[in-house]
Protein backbone atom coordinates (compact mmCIF):
# COMPACT_ATOMS: atom_id res chain seq x y z
CA UNK A 1 0.00 0.00 0.00
CA UNK A 2 1.12 3.55 -0.71
CA UNK A 3 2.48 5.42 2.29
CA UNK A 4 -0.01 8.30 2.53
CA UNK A 5 2.23 10.36 4.79
CA UNK A 6 5.03 10.19 2.24
CA UNK A 7 2.62 11.16 -0.54
CA UNK A 8 1.44 14.19 1.43
CA UNK A 9 5.04 15.35 1.84
CA UNK A 10 5.70 14.80 -1.88
CA UNK A 11 2.76 17.06 -2.80
CA UNK A 12 4.43 19.92 -0.88
CA UNK A 13 7.03 20.28 -3.61
CA UNK A 14 10.52 19.08 -4.36
CA UNK A 15 12.26 21.39 -1.85
CA UNK A 16 10.25 20.09 1.11
CA UNK A 17 10.49 16.51 -0.15
CA UNK A 18 14.22 16.59 -0.82
CA UNK A 19 14.90 18.08 2.64
CA UNK A 20 12.77 15.37 4.26
CA UNK A 21 14.70 12.72 2.32
CA UNK A 22 17.96 14.19 3.50
CA UNK A 23 16.75 14.12 7.09
CA UNK A 24 15.45 10.55 6.78
CA UNK A 25 17.95 8.72 4.54
CA UNK A 26 17.05 5.24 5.75
CA UNK A 27 13.27 5.45 5.25
CA UNK A 28 11.96 3.19 2.49
CA UNK A 29 9.85 5.10 -0.03
CA UNK A 30 6.59 3.35 -0.92
CA UNK A 31 4.62 5.10 -3.66
CA UNK A 32 3.21 1.98 -5.34
CA UNK A 33 0.22 2.43 -7.67
CA UNK A 34 -0.01 6.15 -6.95
CA UNK A 35 -1.14 8.50 -9.69
CA UNK A 36 1.44 11.21 -10.31
CA UNK A 37 -0.11 12.26 -13.61
CA UNK A 38 0.63 15.86 -14.57
CA UNK A 39 2.58 16.38 -11.32
CA UNK A 40 5.57 18.75 -11.25
CA UNK A 41 8.33 16.51 -9.93
CA UNK A 42 11.25 18.23 -11.63
CA UNK A 43 14.37 17.96 -9.52
CA UNK A 44 12.70 15.57 -7.06
CA UNK A 45 14.79 12.88 -5.35
CA UNK A 46 12.88 9.63 -5.82
CA UNK A 47 15.94 7.39 -5.71
CA UNK A 48 15.34 3.90 -4.42
CA UNK A 49 11.57 4.37 -4.29
CA UNK A 50 9.09 1.59 -4.98
CA UNK A 51 7.08 3.14 -7.81
CA UNK A 52 5.67 -0.09 -9.22
CA UNK A 53 2.31 0.51 -10.87
CA UNK A 54 2.64 4.29 -10.49
CA UNK A 55 1.35 6.56 -13.26
CA UNK A 56 3.52 9.40 -14.58
CA UNK A 57 1.53 10.43 -17.67
CA UNK A 58 2.01 14.13 -18.32
CA UNK A 59 4.30 14.55 -15.31
CA UNK A 60 7.41 16.74 -15.33
CA UNK A 61 10.38 14.64 -14.19
CA UNK A 62 13.10 16.77 -15.73
CA UNK A 63 16.23 16.57 -13.64
CA UNK A 64 14.59 14.17 -11.16
CA UNK A 65 16.57 11.38 -9.52
CA UNK A 66 14.97 8.00 -10.21
CA UNK A 67 18.10 5.91 -9.73
CA UNK A 68 17.48 2.44 -8.33
CA UNK A 69 13.71 2.95 -8.42
CA UNK A 70 11.33 0.07 -9.09
CA UNK A 71 9.09 1.08 -12.01
CA UNK A 72 7.45 -2.16 -13.14
CA UNK A 73 3.94 -1.93 -14.64
CA UNK A 74 1.83 -4.26 -16.77
CA UNK A 75 1.10 -1.79 -19.57
CA UNK A 76 2.85 0.96 -21.51
CA UNK A 77 0.70 3.87 -20.35
CA UNK A 78 2.64 5.01 -17.32
CA UNK A 79 5.08 7.39 -19.05
CA UNK A 80 2.85 8.87 -21.77
CA UNK A 81 3.74 12.48 -22.53
CA UNK A 82 6.15 12.57 -19.56
CA UNK A 83 8.99 15.10 -19.55
CA UNK A 84 12.16 13.33 -18.48
CA UNK A 85 15.08 15.29 -19.96
CA UNK A 86 18.15 15.00 -17.68
CA UNK A 87 16.33 12.68 -15.27
CA UNK A 88 18.59 9.99 -13.78
CA UNK A 89 17.46 6.36 -14.17
CA UNK A 90 20.72 4.67 -13.19
CA UNK A 91 20.07 1.10 -12.02
CA UNK A 92 16.28 1.69 -12.10
CA UNK A 93 14.26 -1.47 -12.54
CA UNK A 94 11.86 -1.85 -15.52
CA UNK A 95 11.65 1.66 -16.97
CA UNK A 96 10.03 1.83 -20.45
CA UNK A 97 12.22 0.56 -23.28
CA UNK A 98 12.34 3.97 -24.94
CA UNK A 99 13.65 5.49 -21.71
CA UNK A 100 16.46 2.90 -21.55
CA UNK A 101 17.42 3.77 -25.11
CA UNK A 102 17.82 7.41 -24.13
CA UNK A 103 20.28 6.93 -21.25
CA UNK A 104 23.94 7.87 -21.27
CA UNK A 105 26.67 5.98 -19.42
CA UNK A 106 25.67 7.68 -16.18
CA UNK A 107 22.01 6.75 -16.49
CA UNK A 108 20.89 10.27 -17.43
CA UNK A 109 18.17 10.59 -20.06
CA UNK A 110 18.71 12.66 -23.20
CA UNK A 111 16.29 12.82 -26.14
CA UNK A 112 19.24 13.16 -28.51
CA UNK A 113 20.54 9.74 -27.46
CA UNK A 114 17.11 8.24 -28.07
CA UNK A 115 16.98 9.86 -31.51
CA UNK A 116 20.38 8.38 -32.37
CA UNK A 117 19.11 4.95 -31.39
CA UNK A 118 15.96 5.46 -33.47
CA UNK A 119 18.09 6.30 -36.47
CA UNK A 120 20.00 3.08 -35.79
CA UNK A 121 16.81 1.03 -35.91
CA UNK A 122 15.11 1.25 -32.50
CA UNK A 123 11.33 1.31 -33.02
CA UNK A 124 9.64 0.31 -29.74
CA UNK A 125 8.45 3.82 -28.92
CA UNK A 126 5.05 3.35 -27.34
CA UNK A 127 4.34 6.35 -25.10
CA UNK A 128 7.66 8.01 -25.94
CA UNK A 129 8.08 11.76 -25.60
CA UNK A 130 9.53 12.87 -28.93
CA UNK A 131 8.08 16.36 -28.88
CA UNK A 132 10.06 18.55 -31.26
CA UNK A 133 12.35 15.68 -32.30
CA UNK A 134 14.17 15.91 -35.63
CA UNK A 135 13.47 12.57 -37.33
CA UNK A 136 13.54 13.70 -40.91
CA UNK A 137 14.33 10.81 -43.25
CA UNK A 138 14.19 8.28 -40.40
CA UNK A 139 13.23 4.67 -41.09
CA UNK A 140 10.28 4.06 -38.78
CA UNK A 141 8.64 1.39 -40.85
CA UNK A 142 6.36 -0.75 -38.63
CA UNK A 143 7.43 1.28 -35.58
CA UNK A 144 5.30 1.21 -32.42
CA UNK A 145 4.47 4.86 -31.75
CA UNK A 146 1.24 4.27 -29.85
CA UNK A 147 0.37 7.13 -27.52
CA UNK A 148 3.66 8.86 -28.31
CA UNK A 149 4.05 12.63 -27.93
CA UNK A 150 5.09 13.74 -31.40
CA UNK A 151 4.02 17.38 -31.18
CA UNK A 152 6.08 19.54 -33.57
CA UNK A 153 8.27 16.55 -34.44
CA UNK A 154 9.82 16.60 -37.91
CA UNK A 155 9.17 13.47 -39.97
CA UNK A 156 9.88 15.07 -43.33
CA UNK A 157 10.75 12.31 -45.79
CA UNK A 158 10.53 9.67 -43.05
CA UNK A 159 9.33 6.13 -43.68
CA UNK A 160 6.33 5.58 -41.39
CA UNK A 161 4.75 2.85 -43.48
CA UNK A 162 2.98 0.34 -41.27
CA UNK A 163 3.70 2.39 -38.14
CA UNK A 164 1.23 2.24 -35.27
CA UNK A 165 0.29 5.86 -34.55
CA UNK A 166 -2.87 5.10 -32.59
CA UNK A 167 -3.37 7.54 -29.74
CA UNK A 168 -0.27 9.52 -30.72
CA UNK A 169 -0.21 13.31 -30.65
CA UNK A 170 1.03 14.65 -33.99
CA UNK A 171 -0.31 18.17 -33.57
CA UNK A 172 1.83 20.59 -35.57
CA UNK A 173 4.14 17.76 -36.70
CA UNK A 174 5.85 18.00 -40.09
CA UNK A 175 5.07 14.94 -42.23
CA UNK A 176 5.99 16.54 -45.54
CA UNK A 177 6.90 13.79 -47.99
CA UNK A 178 6.61 11.03 -45.39
CA UNK A 179 5.58 7.52 -46.38
CA UNK A 180 2.36 6.68 -44.53
CA UNK A 181 1.31 3.57 -46.41
CA UNK A 182 -0.45 1.24 -43.99
CA UNK A 183 0.16 3.51 -40.99
CA UNK A 184 -2.48 3.11 -38.26
CA UNK A 185 -4.20 6.35 -37.27
CA UNK A 186 -6.76 5.45 -34.61
CA UNK A 187 -7.54 8.34 -32.18
CA UNK A 188 -4.47 10.17 -33.46
CA UNK A 189 -4.27 13.92 -32.88
CA UNK A 190 -3.10 15.69 -36.04
CA UNK A 191 -4.39 19.27 -35.79
CA UNK A 192 -2.19 21.64 -37.82
CA UNK A 193 0.11 18.80 -38.88
CA UNK A 194 1.65 19.18 -42.34
CA UNK A 195 0.86 16.32 -44.75
CA UNK A 196 2.08 17.99 -47.93
CA UNK A 197 3.40 15.44 -50.42
CA UNK A 198 2.94 12.62 -47.89
CA UNK A 199 2.35 9.17 -49.39
CA UNK A 200 -0.97 7.42 -48.75
CA UNK A 201 -2.30 9.09 -45.60
CA UNK A 202 -5.78 7.87 -44.53
CA UNK A 203 -8.67 9.15 -46.64
CA UNK A 204 -10.09 11.11 -43.71
CA UNK A 205 -6.77 12.89 -43.31
CA UNK A 206 -6.75 13.83 -46.99
CA UNK A 207 -10.23 15.28 -46.59
CA UNK A 208 -9.01 17.52 -43.78
CA UNK A 209 -6.03 19.24 -45.40
CA UNK A 210 -5.96 22.68 -46.95
CA UNK A 211 -4.07 23.74 -50.09
CA UNK A 212 -0.81 23.92 -48.15
CA UNK A 213 -1.23 20.37 -46.84
CA UNK A 214 -2.06 21.46 -43.29
CA UNK A 215 -4.72 19.45 -41.48
CA UNK A 216 -7.72 21.10 -39.81
CA UNK A 217 -10.63 19.23 -38.25
CA UNK A 218 -12.97 21.97 -39.45
CA UNK A 219 -12.12 21.16 -43.07
CA UNK A 220 -12.84 17.48 -42.45
CA UNK A 221 -16.18 18.34 -40.83
CA UNK A 222 -17.14 20.45 -43.85
CA UNK A 223 -16.41 17.46 -46.10
CA UNK A 224 -18.39 15.14 -43.81
CA UNK A 225 -21.37 17.45 -44.09
CA UNK A 226 -20.94 17.27 -47.85
CA UNK A 227 -21.17 13.48 -47.80
CA UNK A 228 -17.70 12.08 -46.97
CA UNK A 229 -18.13 8.94 -44.84
CA UNK A 230 -14.87 6.96 -44.88
CA UNK A 231 -13.99 7.86 -41.30
CA UNK A 232 -12.47 4.72 -39.81
CA UNK A 233 -10.12 5.76 -37.02
CA UNK A 234 -10.80 9.47 -37.54
CA UNK A 235 -10.15 11.97 -34.77
CA UNK A 236 -13.54 13.66 -34.29
CA UNK A 237 -13.19 14.67 -30.65
CA UNK A 238 -15.58 17.51 -29.77
CA UNK A 239 -16.71 17.66 -33.42
CA UNK A 240 -19.90 19.60 -34.14
CA UNK A 241 -21.94 17.04 -36.07
CA UNK A 242 -25.47 17.72 -34.85
CA UNK A 243 -28.04 16.79 -37.48
CA UNK A 244 -25.34 15.46 -39.83
CA UNK A 245 -26.16 12.61 -42.20
CA UNK A 246 -23.72 9.86 -41.21
CA UNK A 247 -25.89 7.02 -42.48
CA UNK A 248 -23.70 4.22 -43.78
CA UNK A 249 -20.54 5.94 -42.54
CA UNK A 250 -17.54 3.87 -41.52
CA UNK A 251 -16.82 5.19 -38.04
CA UNK A 252 -15.13 2.03 -36.79
CA UNK A 253 -12.44 2.96 -34.30
CA UNK A 254 -13.26 6.66 -34.65
CA UNK A 255 -12.68 8.97 -31.70
CA UNK A 256 -16.01 10.75 -31.09
CA UNK A 257 -15.42 11.70 -27.47
CA UNK A 258 -17.54 14.70 -26.49
CA UNK A 259 -18.78 15.06 -30.08
CA UNK A 260 -22.17 16.67 -30.65
CA UNK A 261 -24.21 14.03 -32.50
CA UNK A 262 -27.58 15.36 -31.42
CA UNK A 263 -30.07 14.52 -34.14
CA UNK A 264 -27.38 12.93 -36.34
CA UNK A 265 -28.35 10.14 -38.74
CA UNK A 266 -26.26 7.07 -37.91
CA UNK A 267 -28.51 4.55 -39.65
CA UNK A 268 -26.38 1.73 -41.07
CA UNK A 269 -23.15 3.22 -39.70
CA UNK A 270 -20.24 1.07 -38.56
CA UNK A 271 -19.43 2.04 -34.96
CA UNK A 272 -17.33 -0.94 -33.97
CA UNK A 273 -14.77 0.06 -31.33
CA UNK A 274 -15.68 3.73 -31.73
CA UNK A 275 -15.18 5.93 -28.66
CA UNK A 276 -18.37 7.89 -27.94
CA UNK A 277 -17.47 8.76 -24.36
CA UNK A 278 -19.33 11.94 -23.44
CA UNK A 279 -20.94 12.34 -26.86
CA UNK A 280 -24.40 13.85 -27.21
CA UNK A 281 -26.69 11.27 -28.84
CA UNK A 282 -29.96 13.00 -28.05
CA UNK A 283 -32.44 12.35 -30.87
CA UNK A 284 -29.70 10.65 -32.90
CA UNK A 285 -31.00 8.07 -35.37
CA UNK A 286 -29.02 4.97 -34.38
CA UNK A 287 -30.67 2.07 -36.19
CA UNK A 288 -29.68 -0.88 -38.35
CA UNK A 289 -26.01 -0.32 -37.58
CA UNK A 290 -23.46 -2.43 -39.41
CA UNK A 291 -21.57 -2.87 -36.16
CA UNK A 292 -21.43 -1.51 -32.63
CA UNK A 293 -19.39 -4.12 -30.77
CA UNK A 294 -16.90 -2.69 -28.28
CA UNK A 295 -18.06 0.88 -28.84
CA UNK A 296 -17.62 3.03 -25.74
CA UNK A 297 -20.74 4.93 -24.63
CA UNK A 298 -19.48 5.94 -21.18
CA UNK A 299 -21.01 9.26 -20.12
CA UNK A 300 -22.76 9.60 -23.49
CA UNK A 301 -25.97 11.61 -23.44
CA UNK A 302 -29.26 9.88 -24.29
CA UNK A 303 -28.18 6.72 -26.14
CA UNK A 304 -31.06 4.40 -27.17
CA UNK A 305 -32.49 2.12 -24.48
CA UNK A 306 -31.21 -1.01 -26.22
CA UNK A 307 -27.69 0.42 -26.19
CA UNK A 308 -27.92 1.09 -22.46
CA UNK A 309 -28.97 -2.52 -21.88
CA UNK A 310 -25.80 -3.69 -23.58
CA UNK A 311 -23.27 -1.61 -21.63
CA UNK A 312 -20.80 -3.10 -19.18
CA UNK A 313 -19.43 -1.34 -16.09
CA UNK A 314 -16.99 0.62 -18.28
CA UNK A 315 -19.68 1.82 -20.67
CA UNK A 316 -18.57 -0.52 -23.47
CA UNK A 317 -21.26 -2.18 -25.57
CA UNK A 318 -21.36 -5.96 -25.24
CA UNK A 319 -23.98 -7.73 -27.31
CA UNK A 320 -24.07 -10.59 -24.80
CA UNK A 321 -25.44 -8.19 -22.17
CA UNK A 322 -28.20 -7.05 -24.55
CA UNK A 323 -29.12 -10.67 -25.30
CA UNK A 324 -29.27 -11.39 -21.58
CA UNK A 325 -31.63 -8.45 -21.15
CA UNK A 326 -33.81 -9.74 -24.02
CA UNK A 327 -34.03 -13.17 -22.43
CA UNK A 328 -35.06 -11.43 -19.22
CA UNK A 329 -37.94 -9.70 -20.99
CA UNK A 330 -36.51 -6.50 -22.53
CA UNK A 331 -38.41 -5.76 -25.76
CA UNK A 332 -37.72 -2.14 -26.73
CA UNK A 333 -35.53 -3.25 -29.61
CA UNK A 334 -36.35 -0.79 -32.37
CA UNK A 335 -33.14 -0.40 -34.40
CA UNK A 336 -31.17 -2.75 -32.13
CA UNK A 337 -27.95 -4.42 -33.22
CA UNK A 338 -28.63 -8.16 -33.08
CA UNK A 339 -26.34 -9.24 -35.90
CA UNK A 340 -24.85 -12.65 -35.18
CA UNK A 341 -26.81 -13.09 -31.95
CA UNK A 342 -28.14 -16.43 -30.82
CA UNK A 343 -31.82 -15.88 -30.12
CA UNK A 344 -32.99 -19.42 -30.71
CA UNK A 345 -36.06 -20.07 -28.60
CA UNK A 346 -36.18 -16.46 -27.37
CA UNK A 347 -39.52 -14.89 -26.49
CA UNK A 348 -39.83 -11.87 -28.78
CA UNK A 349 -43.60 -11.76 -28.66
CA UNK A 350 -44.79 -8.19 -28.73
CA UNK A 351 -41.24 -6.84 -29.17
CA UNK A 352 -40.62 -3.73 -31.26
CA UNK A 353 -38.33 -5.04 -34.01
CA UNK A 354 -38.44 -2.16 -36.46
CA UNK A 355 -35.15 -1.75 -38.34
CA UNK A 356 -33.41 -4.41 -36.28
CA UNK A 357 -30.26 -5.86 -37.87
CA UNK A 358 -30.96 -9.63 -37.90
CA UNK A 359 -28.06 -10.51 -40.17
CA UNK A 360 -26.48 -13.86 -39.21
CA UNK A 361 -28.86 -14.03 -36.24
CA UNK A 362 -30.02 -17.46 -35.07
CA UNK A 363 -33.78 -17.31 -34.47
CA UNK A 364 -34.93 -20.91 -34.85
CA UNK A 365 -37.92 -21.58 -32.56
CA UNK A 366 -38.03 -17.96 -31.41
CA UNK A 367 -41.51 -16.59 -30.67
CA UNK A 368 -42.45 -13.55 -32.81
CA UNK A 369 -46.17 -13.55 -32.00
CA UNK A 370 -47.55 -9.99 -32.16
CA UNK A 371 -44.05 -8.58 -32.61
CA UNK A 372 -43.87 -5.19 -34.30
CA UNK A 373 -42.25 -4.87 -37.75
CA UNK A 374 -40.06 -7.98 -37.98
CA UNK A 375 -38.32 -8.46 -41.38
CA UNK A 376 -40.47 -9.88 -44.17
CA UNK A 377 -38.40 -13.07 -44.33
CA UNK A 378 -39.04 -13.64 -40.63
CA UNK A 379 -42.79 -13.25 -41.14
CA UNK A 380 -42.66 -15.81 -43.93
CA UNK A 381 -41.04 -18.33 -41.60
CA UNK A 382 -43.64 -18.22 -38.82
CA UNK A 383 -46.06 -20.99 -38.00
CA UNK A 384 -49.62 -20.42 -36.76
CA UNK A 385 -48.31 -19.80 -33.24
CA UNK A 386 -45.77 -17.19 -34.30
CA UNK A 387 -42.81 -19.56 -33.93
CA UNK A 388 -40.03 -19.17 -36.51
CA UNK A 389 -38.97 -22.31 -38.40
CA UNK A 390 -36.48 -22.17 -41.27
CA UNK A 391 -38.23 -25.00 -43.09
CA UNK A 392 -41.35 -22.87 -43.42
CA UNK A 393 -39.31 -20.05 -44.93
CA UNK A 394 -37.64 -22.46 -47.37
CA UNK A 395 -41.05 -23.67 -48.54
CA UNK A 396 -42.05 -20.05 -49.20
CA UNK A 397 -38.82 -19.44 -51.11
CA UNK A 398 -39.48 -22.45 -53.34
CA UNK A 399 -42.92 -20.98 -53.97
CA UNK A 400 -41.44 -17.68 -55.16
CA UNK A 401 -40.70 -15.52 -52.10
CA UNK A 402 -37.57 -13.47 -52.79
CA UNK A 403 -37.34 -10.59 -50.29
CA UNK A 404 -34.52 -12.24 -48.35
CA UNK A 405 -32.15 -9.40 -47.48
CA UNK A 406 -30.22 -10.40 -44.38
CA UNK A 407 -32.03 -13.74 -44.07
CA UNK A 408 -30.56 -16.61 -42.08
CA UNK A 409 -30.35 -19.44 -44.59
CA UNK A 410 -27.43 -21.34 -43.10
CA UNK A 411 -27.37 -24.95 -44.26
CA UNK A 412 -30.64 -24.43 -46.15
CA UNK A 413 -31.55 -27.05 -48.76
CA UNK A 414 -32.01 -24.90 -51.86
CA UNK A 415 -30.60 -27.14 -54.61
CA UNK A 416 -32.25 -26.42 -57.94
CA UNK A 417 -34.19 -23.45 -56.54
CA UNK A 418 -34.85 -20.54 -58.87
CA UNK A 419 -33.60 -17.49 -56.98
CA UNK A 420 -33.55 -15.23 -60.02
CA UNK A 421 -34.25 -11.64 -59.01
CA UNK A 422 -34.09 -12.42 -55.30
CA UNK A 423 -32.70 -9.88 -52.83
CA UNK A 424 -30.17 -11.89 -50.85
CA UNK A 425 -27.96 -8.94 -49.96
CA UNK A 426 -26.30 -9.65 -46.64
CA UNK A 427 -28.02 -13.04 -46.33
CA UNK A 428 -26.22 -15.86 -44.54
CA UNK A 429 -26.06 -18.87 -46.85
CA UNK A 430 -23.14 -20.52 -45.07
CA UNK A 431 -23.13 -24.26 -45.67
CA UNK A 432 -26.27 -24.11 -47.83
CA UNK A 433 -26.88 -26.60 -50.64
CA UNK A 434 -27.09 -24.44 -53.77
CA UNK A 435 -26.26 -27.09 -56.37
CA UNK A 436 -28.11 -26.20 -59.52
CA UNK A 437 -29.69 -23.08 -58.01
CA UNK A 438 -30.24 -20.18 -60.42
CA UNK A 439 -29.21 -16.68 -59.36
CA UNK A 440 -29.84 -14.70 -62.52
CA UNK A 441 -30.09 -10.98 -61.67
CA UNK A 442 -29.92 -11.80 -57.97
CA UNK A 443 -28.44 -9.43 -55.38
CA UNK A 444 -25.85 -11.35 -53.36
CA UNK A 445 -23.83 -8.31 -52.30
CA UNK A 446 -22.33 -8.86 -48.88
CA UNK A 447 -23.88 -12.33 -48.59
CA UNK A 448 -22.09 -15.15 -46.80
CA UNK A 449 -21.63 -18.12 -49.11
CA UNK A 450 -18.82 -19.75 -47.15
CA UNK A 451 -18.87 -23.55 -47.24
CA UNK A 452 -21.80 -23.52 -49.65
CA UNK A 453 -22.28 -26.29 -52.19
CA UNK A 454 -22.40 -24.48 -55.52
CA UNK A 455 -21.41 -27.19 -58.01
CA UNK A 456 -22.92 -28.26 -61.30
CA UNK A 457 -24.71 -31.42 -62.39
CA UNK A 458 -24.24 -33.38 -65.58
CA UNK A 459 -21.53 -31.04 -66.84
CA UNK A 460 -24.09 -28.27 -67.34
CA UNK A 461 -23.20 -24.73 -66.24
CA UNK A 462 -26.31 -24.34 -64.18
CA UNK A 463 -25.03 -22.08 -61.44
CA UNK A 464 -26.09 -18.98 -63.33
CA UNK A 465 -24.82 -15.70 -61.94
CA UNK A 466 -25.72 -13.58 -64.94
CA UNK A 467 -26.37 -9.99 -63.88
CA UNK A 468 -25.91 -11.06 -60.27
CA UNK A 469 -24.35 -8.63 -57.80
CA UNK A 470 -21.80 -10.39 -55.59
CA UNK A 471 -19.50 -7.59 -54.41
CA UNK A 472 -18.23 -8.27 -50.87
CA UNK A 473 -19.90 -11.69 -50.80
CA UNK A 474 -17.97 -14.30 -48.82
CA UNK A 475 -17.12 -17.47 -50.76
CA UNK A 476 -14.54 -18.83 -48.31
CA UNK A 477 -14.39 -22.63 -48.54
CA UNK A 478 -17.41 -22.72 -50.88
CA UNK A 479 -17.54 -25.79 -53.12
CA UNK A 480 -17.03 -25.30 -56.86
CA UNK A 481 -18.00 -21.66 -57.53
CA UNK A 482 -17.43 -20.42 -61.11
CA UNK A 483 -13.79 -19.88 -62.07
CA UNK A 484 -14.29 -16.13 -62.47
CA UNK A 485 -15.63 -15.92 -58.93
CA UNK A 486 -12.57 -17.77 -57.62
CA UNK A 487 -10.36 -15.30 -59.45
CA UNK A 488 -12.12 -12.41 -57.72
CA UNK A 489 -11.55 -13.57 -54.15
CA UNK A 490 -9.18 -11.87 -51.75
CA UNK A 491 -7.18 -13.71 -49.07
CA UNK A 492 -10.28 -13.84 -46.85
CA UNK A 493 -12.52 -15.34 -49.52
CA UNK A 494 -14.35 -12.04 -50.14
CA UNK A 495 -15.28 -11.29 -53.74
CA UNK A 496 -14.02 -7.97 -55.07
CA UNK A 497 -14.38 -7.03 -58.71
CA UNK A 498 -11.04 -5.22 -58.65
CA UNK A 499 -9.30 -8.51 -57.75
CA UNK A 500 -10.91 -10.19 -60.77
CA UNK A 501 -9.88 -7.29 -63.01
CA UNK A 502 -6.27 -7.60 -61.84
CA UNK A 503 -6.35 -11.28 -62.75
CA UNK A 504 -7.88 -10.50 -66.16
CA UNK A 505 -5.04 -8.07 -66.81
CA UNK A 506 -2.66 -10.86 -65.85
CA UNK A 507 -4.16 -13.19 -68.45
CA UNK A 508 -7.27 -14.84 -66.97
CA UNK A 509 -9.88 -15.32 -69.70
CA UNK A 510 -12.41 -17.91 -68.51
CA UNK A 511 -15.17 -15.36 -67.92
CA UNK A 512 -18.36 -17.23 -68.83
CA UNK A 513 -21.26 -15.46 -67.08
CA UNK A 514 -18.96 -13.04 -65.22
CA UNK A 515 -20.32 -9.83 -63.80
CA UNK A 516 -17.99 -7.11 -65.07
CA UNK A 517 -20.52 -4.31 -65.13
CA UNK A 518 -18.84 -0.91 -65.04
CA UNK A 519 -15.30 -2.31 -65.15
CA UNK A 520 -12.38 -0.55 -66.82
CA UNK A 521 -10.92 -3.05 -69.30
CA UNK A 522 -9.56 -0.53 -71.75
CA UNK A 523 -6.62 -1.93 -73.74
CA UNK A 524 -7.06 -5.32 -72.05
CA UNK A 525 -5.81 -8.43 -73.79
CA UNK A 526 -8.98 -10.53 -74.15
CA UNK A 527 -8.28 -12.36 -77.39
CA UNK A 528 -10.05 -15.74 -77.42
CA UNK A 529 -11.55 -14.97 -74.00
CA UNK A 530 -14.78 -16.73 -73.08
CA UNK A 531 -17.15 -13.86 -72.27
CA UNK A 532 -20.34 -15.61 -73.29
CA UNK A 533 -23.29 -14.68 -71.07
CA UNK A 534 -21.07 -12.12 -69.31
CA UNK A 535 -22.50 -8.88 -67.92
CA UNK A 536 -20.50 -6.20 -69.72
CA UNK A 537 -22.87 -3.31 -69.24
CA UNK A 538 -21.08 0.06 -69.26
CA UNK A 539 -17.68 -1.64 -69.43
CA UNK A 540 -14.82 0.34 -70.95
CA UNK A 541 -13.45 -1.96 -73.64
CA UNK A 542 -11.89 0.78 -75.73
CA UNK A 543 -8.77 -0.41 -77.56
CA UNK A 544 -9.19 -3.87 -76.01
CA UNK A 545 -8.09 -6.91 -78.00
CA UNK A 546 -11.23 -9.04 -78.30
CA UNK A 547 -10.19 -10.88 -81.41
CA UNK A 548 -11.83 -14.31 -81.64
CA UNK A 549 -13.43 -13.82 -78.22
CA UNK A 550 -16.67 -15.59 -77.37
CA UNK A 551 -19.35 -13.01 -76.64
CA UNK A 552 -22.40 -15.11 -77.35
CA UNK A 553 -25.30 -13.91 -75.19
CA UNK A 554 -23.16 -11.23 -73.51
CA UNK A 555 -24.81 -8.01 -72.36
CA UNK A 556 -22.86 -5.13 -73.88
CA UNK A 557 -25.39 -2.38 -73.32
CA UNK A 558 -23.60 0.93 -72.87
CA UNK A 559 -20.15 -0.65 -73.33
CA UNK A 560 -17.41 1.43 -74.95
CA UNK A 561 -16.04 -0.59 -77.87
CA UNK A 562 -14.21 2.28 -79.58
CA UNK A 563 -11.02 1.08 -81.29
CA UNK A 564 -11.53 -2.44 -79.91
CA UNK A 565 -10.27 -5.34 -82.03
CA UNK A 566 -13.33 -7.48 -82.78
CA UNK A 567 -11.98 -9.65 -85.58
CA UNK A 568 -13.53 -13.10 -85.51
CA UNK A 569 -15.74 -12.32 -82.52
CA UNK A 570 -18.87 -14.40 -81.88
CA UNK A 571 -21.55 -11.79 -81.11
CA UNK A 572 -24.53 -14.04 -81.66
CA UNK A 573 -27.36 -13.31 -79.23
CA UNK A 574 -25.31 -10.52 -77.64
CA UNK A 575 -27.18 -7.43 -76.46
CA UNK A 576 -25.38 -4.49 -78.08
CA UNK A 577 -27.87 -1.71 -77.57
CA UNK A 578 -27.53 1.06 -78.68
CA UNK A 579 -24.96 -0.46 -81.10
CA UNK A 580 -25.80 -2.68 -84.03
CA UNK A 581 -23.82 -5.80 -84.88
CA UNK A 582 -23.35 -4.73 -88.47
CA UNK A 583 -21.93 -1.32 -87.63
CA UNK A 584 -19.60 -2.75 -85.00
CA UNK A 585 -18.19 -5.55 -87.11
CA UNK A 586 -17.80 -3.23 -90.08
CA UNK A 587 -15.92 -0.68 -88.03
CA UNK A 588 -13.67 -3.06 -86.10
CA UNK A 589 -12.93 -6.04 -88.33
Amino acid sequence: MTNQKQLEILWQGFKVWNKWRGDNPNVLINLRHVSLCNADLSGTDLSGADLSGALFSGADLRGANLSETFLERDDDHYFINTKIENANFKNSIAPPLWVKKGLDNFGTYSQNILIDNIKNGFKSLSGANLSGADLRGANLRDANLRNANLVRACFSGANLSGADLSGANLNKADLNGSDLRGAYFKSTKIENANFKNSIAPPEWVKKGVDDSGTYSQNILIDNIKNGFKNLSGADLREAELSGTDLSGADLSGADLRDANLNGAYLNGADLRSADLNGSDLGEAYLKNTVGIRNANFKNSIAPPEWVKKGLDENGVFRQALLIKAIKNGFKKLNGAYLRGANLSGADLSGADLGEVNFRNTTIENANFKNSIAPPEWVKKGLDSNGIYLQNILIDKIKNGFKNLSGADLREAKLSGTDLSGADLGGADLGGADLIGAVFRETDLSGANLSKTFIGRHDGVRDFCLKHTTIENANFKNSFDPPEWVKKGLDNNGIYLQKVLIDNIKNGFKNLWGANLSGADLSSADLDRADLSEADLRDVDLSEADLSEAYLKGADLRGADLSEADLRGVDLSEADLRPHEIGSITEAHT
